[in-house]
């Protein structure tokens, strides 16, 4: 095994942990988006940003590990770990597969966490912005005719006892 597939191999194991670490940050993030804590989202988007960020640069550092193997094997095409599989010896192909078939779990059901992420977030504003609607409807904020016949927004200055005062 070349000093390049060996250096490949772990750094697509190191991907491995980082998006494993992303799907905890993921999760964590899904536990604070229910519990509409604030503080706590914006430390795990933090979190989040870091891990995404040295993911990002571990891609990019396997790509061009990827393309210097590609041009060992004489590969021409635009590289990919498959091309790379299918120039492999049998013991390289050993350990390549079943990293490669974890990677592409992971990835899947990383997306899969961020959407549901995505479509609570959007539940929950959405449940903010018919709150607030709700407490403007009650302070008079709602909207009103004007004087020239025209839709005008209503006032949000007002409290609840100015009504009964």
């Amino acid at each position: 095994m070349s000093d390049n597939m060996v250096r490949l191999l772990a750094l697509l194991e190191s991907k491995e942990r980082l998006m494993e670490e992303l799907s905890c940050s993921l999760e964590e993030e899904q536990s604070r988006i229910i519990d509409m804590n604030s503080v706590s989202m914006e430390e795990s988007n933090r979190c989040k940003g870091e891990v995404t960020s040295r993911l990002a640069r571990l891609t990019e550092e396997c790509h061009r590990l990827m393309e210097s193997l590609g041009a060992e094997r004489g590969i021409d095409k635009e590289i990919t770990l498959s091309l790379l599989i299918g120039s492999a010896s049998d013991s390289e192909k050993e350990r390549l597969v079943p990293l490669q078939r974890r990677l592409l779990l992971l990835a899947g059901s990383l997306g899969r966490q961020q959407e549901l992420n995505r479509r609570l977030l959007s539940r929950s504003l959405a449940l903010i912005q018919r709150s607030l609607s709700l407490i403007g409807g009650l302070l008079g904020g709602g909207d009103v005719y004007g004087a020239r016949g025209r839709l005008a927004a209503g006032s949000m200055g007002m409290s609840f006892l100015s009504r009964e005062i």
